[in-house]
């Protein structure tokens, strides 16, 4: 979604709280609801939080740069 410019909505796993809500790309929830989801929208909307997937987001993040990250740690690189 980020690579689309997209804010997401996600569940508050520490390695996307640490994406997510550090560059305020989108809300990290504690449980999936009507509520919960009604409010990251509200605070996605309010801080218009899609004006923060810049494109340095979008390279960081897109798997080109992650791919060799990802090999080293499964040893395949």
């Amino acid at each position: 979604y980020l690579m689309s410019g997209m804010p997401v909505i996600t569940n508050r796993y520490p390695g996307l709280v640490s994406v997510i809500e550090a560059n305020r790309v989108g809300v990290c929830i504690d449980e999936v609801g009507a509520t919960e989801i009604r409010e990251a929208i509200d605070v996605i909307c309010r801080e218009r939080r899609w004006e923060n997937i810049t494109p340095e987001i979008r390279r960081r993040y897109c798997w080109e740069h992650q791919v060799s990250d990802y090999l080293e740690v499964f040893g395949i690189s």
